[in-house]
């Protein structure tokens, strides 16, 4: 499939229900020298991006993990406008997976872990 026959799929989708959540997994990467099918992800979710009304993005720390935190959770207006659903209210918060627990997560504003 192309990448404009799985957005048109994914739109199909999305007319026929309230809600839709679509999930992917990116790498960041140089876009120089990226190979057919690195492209045609990187047009892919900047697509989903343009049609999305909030973005989440969790990513791990850049400086690797802490002892208190794992990684960072982003949320972000998309492309697309609410339409009287709500506000996207946008922020970037920590979270932490204890070892102890399975899943068992924390959820926290950045430097009140």
């Amino acid at each position: 499939m192309s990448v404009d026959e799985i957005l048109r799929f994914v739109q199909d989708m999305q007319e026929h229900s309230g809600i839709s959540i679509t999930s992917s997994n990116s790498a960041d990467r140089m876009l120089t020298g990226m190979s057919t099918l690195a492209r045609e992800q990187n047009a892919y979710l900047h697509a989903l991006v343009r049609r999305a009304v909030a973005v989440f993005s969790i990513r791990p720390l850049s400086t690797g993990m802490a002892e208190d935190v794992t990684g960072a959770i982003r949320i972000t207006n998309g492309g697309q406008p609410c339409d009287g659903r709500g506000i996207v209210e946008e922020g970037e918060f920590h979270y932490f997976l204890a070892d102890g627990n399975a899943g068992s997560v924390k959820v926290f504003e950045k430097g009140h872990g």
